[in-house]
């Protein structure tokens, strides 16, 4: 038995599934499967499907924007000064972000991880400076804004680069095909 896996448009999974049994194959499951936002845009970059890269960008900017929100509330409810003081140096983040964004394709590329620790592991990765950004405002700024901002792009960019080039090397490979997931109409 060989595992194949073929990516639907929402809701048409049942229809391909009878599809397929159909025809003759004898075991058919579905699955839906949901990729962590910063995950989702280096797929969606891979597969040319910029609706999904577009819903990654909103969904991103939103969860950056709540949790700063986020930090503002802890801030207004709690005293000052703000205790974390603990940033690791922009080169350790980069290099981290990018190991992130590598086992966070691995682990969603071929269904080994657990998407939710996926997920957790890229988020926390990113949530830290929104948080001390949104506390900052309240509490006031101590340490240099701007490199922290260039941080932060680093640390999202190098997570994205590190993901698709993973994604890449799996598709080359023959690991896994995304020609499915590119065509926009199926004829069932």
């Amino acid at each position: 038995m060989r595992l194949i896996k073929v990516t639907t448009p929402q809701g048409k999974g049942a229809e391909l599934a009878q599809l397929a049994l159909s025809c003759g194959i004898s075991e058919v499951s579905v699955h839906q499967v949901t990729q962590p936002v910063v995950l989702a845009l280096s797929f969606g970059m891979l597969t040319r499907q910029w609706q999904l890269v577009a819903h990654g960008v909103v969904a991103f900017v939103v969860a950056v924007v709540l949790i700063g929100l986020g930090g503002v509330i802890v801030a207004l409810a709690a005293d000052p000064p703000m205790r974390f003081e603990d940033f690791v140096p922009p080169i350790a983040g980069l290099c981290f972000s990018l190991l992130v964004g590598i086992a966070g394709a691995l682990g969603t590329g071929d269904d080994t991880g657990h998407r939710q620790l996926v997920g957790l592991a890229a988020a926390s990765q990113l949530a830290l400076l929104p948080a001390w950004f949104g506390v900052s405002l309240v509490f006031g700024f101590t340490d240099d804004v701007m490199e922290k901002a260039v941080s932060f792009g680093g640390n999202a960019a190098a997570l994205i680069i590190g993901a698709l080039a993973t994604y890449a090397i799996l598709a080359f490979r023959g690991d896994f095909s995304y020609s499915v997931a590119r065509r926009k109409e199926y004829e069932l």
